[in-house]
């Protein structure tokens, strides 16, 4: 389950008819768009939300665009505040990095739906019809995804297979129920 479709969620529930101006991929546009929101990526009139998603296809004009419309009175939301994300060499700018650099342009931080908000854990046991005891949360993330199990007061597995460390798990305040390497 991924932060788009809590988003996708969220927006169900909260902003069903709302013009939504989108920063993000071409994917989750579409994405967005067959769920039958009123998406633009231009800046208009009458925009109701901003939704920040992390976007491999982030160019200078779409950070432009995304400040300009801030700037209107708009509620700002992003998937998620993850702050890096891995690739081959290392890590490459997430969403949260990128809603760091808009909050400095604009003084605009936006409300995060993903990880590590509950919000997409109560939406996927709520959608399967899952108690808490019956939901565990696996992720690379302690700041994200264990996070999310702890404020979900569900079970999580931390995998040493991206950013957490055995040392960060060792020394810092956010502890998973397991660890798998």
């Amino acid at each position: 389950f991924t932060s788009s479709q809590a988003t996708i969620l969220y927006l169900n529930e909260k902003h069903k008819n709302s013009k939504i101006f989108c920063e993000g991929t071409k994917s989750l546009v579409n994405e967005l768009t067959e769920a039958g929101f009123n998406i633009t990526e231009e800046v208009e009139d009458n925009i109701d939300v901003v939704l920040l998603g992390y976007d491999t296809e982030l160019t200078s004009q779409k950070l432009r665009n995304t400040c300009e419309v801030l700037l209107q009175d708009v509620e700002y939301i992003a998937t998620n505040p993850d702050l890096v994300c891995p690739v081959s060499f290392g890590y490459v700018p997430d969403c949260g990095s990128v809603s760091i650099m808009l909050k400095n342009a604009t003084g605009k931080y936006p409300t995060f739906i993903g990880k590590p908000e509950p919000t997409m854990i109560n939406f996927v046991m709520k959608k399967y019809g899952y108690t808490k005891e019956e939901t565990v949360v696996i992720g690379d993330r302690l700041y994200t995804d264990i996070k999310s199990a702890i404020n979900a007061n569900v079970d999580s597995i931390c995998v040493l297979s991206g950013e957490a460390t055995v040392d960060d798990i060792i020394n810092g305040d956010i502890k998973p129920t397991y660890t798998i390497s």
